[in-house]
């Protein structure tokens, strides 16, 4: 049931990791003209929302299992059995829908009080028929459920990379400093030849991650090593996406 995509980090040009190791640029299904829609990174939990019809009950996963009131995936539970009437009715109303969000909650970036303990609305597969909706319509479920709907940098056309790399600078919608953006083709949407999703992670959040297990080492050394074995394990994870395609 909990079927993410795993988003590749955008490369404009190959990346030679290794002697002879080389990730290819993965940016091919961005053409200029195309229909895109850029949106904040937000660091927290990864989850999601769907009615069952057959527990007739709406169930709720973290990214690798069914959240329940024993674990309550630090408040999520309480959350999602907490929801409005709207937001119940819209959810039953829509049986075929998957719901992707963002449990906020305290993680590497610091964000402001009233961001937290909120679920942002992000993506919807529909699961009848395995393909991810176009925003408009995740926007619209918001907007009829009642829930957050991820911050919105830019909904245009798309014009170049270096028009895309400018947006990191946009302000966060929830904190000081935005952990990224994440760049979704609504053309190339569902397209199995090239990833349709990518995203661009800011260096202010690669370094926060430092500092962070900086302070529960007190170790530089230590802390950067960690930050060497994450990088390396996101790029074995895109040799992997690469070569099975999309999740």
């Amino acid at each position: 049931m909990t079927r993410f995509i795993n988003i590749e980090r955008a490369r404009i040009k190959d990346f030679e990791i290794a002697d002879g190791v080389v990730l290819k640029s993965n940016v091919s299904a961005f053409i200029p003209g195309d229909h895109i829609q850029v949106t904040e990174k937000i660091d927290g939990a990864n989850s999601s929302i769907t009615y069952n019809p057959d527990t007739q009950l709406i169930e709720c996963f973290s990214s690798n299992k069914q959240v329940t009131e024993k674990d309550g995936f630090r408040g999520f539970w309480e959350f999602v059995t907490s929801l409005t009437d709207a937001a119940t009715e819209a959810f039953q109303a829509h049986s075929d829908f998957l719901c992707f969000g963002e449990w906020e909650v305290p993680h590497t970036m610091p964000y402001n009080a009233d961001a937290y303990n909120r679920w942002y609305l992000y993506d919807i597969l529909d699961k009848e028929s395995g393909l991810y909706l176009p925003q408009d319509k995740v926007k619209a479920f918001a907007r009829e459920a009642g829930l957050d709907y991820i911050h919105v940098i830019y909904d245009g056309a798309f014009q170049s990379w270096e028009h895309i790399q400018s947006l990191l600078s946009a302000p966060s919608s929830y904190g000081n400093a935005a952990e990224g953006i994440v760049i979704k083709n609504q053309d190339r949407l569902n397209s199995p030849d090239a990833p349709f999703y990518l995203k661009i992670v800011n260096d202010e959040f690669k370094e926060t991650k430092i500092r962070n297990h900086m302070k529960k080492t007190d170790g530089t050394l230590e802390a950067e090593r960690k930050q060497q074995a994450d990088e390396a394990t996101e790029l074995m994870s895109d040799i992997v996406t690469m070569a099975k395609g999309v999740a």
